[in-house]
Order: C-alpha cells, then sequence, then structure tokens
C-alpha cells in the first residue's frame, strides 16, 4: 500500500467517525451511557452532557481526515 492508499482508507474511516457523530447528535440520548464503552463514554457525558459523546467521534473523525490528507500530500 502506498500513501495515497493508507491516505484514503483513513479518510474514509473519518467520514465513518464523522456521519456517526452526526447521526449521535441527531438521535442523542438523555441518559448516560452504559456498556462496553461506558468507561470512555460515561466520562464524556458527565462533563460535556448529552453531546459530549457524538463529540468525541466527531473529534476523531477529523483527526483521522486531516492525518489521511497529510498522507495523500506525501510522496
Amino acid at each position: 500500500m502506498d500513501n495515497k492508499d493508507k491516505g484514503n482508507a483513513n479518510i474514509g474511516i473519518g467520514l465513518c467517525f464523522l456521519v456517526l457523530g452526526m447521526t449521535q447528535i441527531a438521535y442523542s440520548s438523555s441518559t448516560r451511557p452504559t456498556g462496553r464503552w461506558s468507561f470512555v463514554l460515561g466520562p464524556l457525558f458527565d462533563s460535556f452532557g448529552q453531546l459530549g459523546p457524538p463529540m468525541f467521534f466527531i473529534i476523531f473523525g477529523v483527526l483521522f481526515v486531516v492525518f489521511g490528507l497529510s498522507l495523500r500530500s506525501r510522496k
């Protein structure tokens, strides 16, 4: 895999994270998250309210997209 393919893969994963974050904003729940990811999403919910967990996914999406674009620009 060259850098362009790795960059495209990271951009695709980042876009998936962004869509997941937007979907969670649209269908947000007012209860604290429980389950497997509650140790990460629970404190985010406690600190930032119901927009905490969606912002987690949006930030990761932006990081993946920026990293993918930087990989694509390398030769």
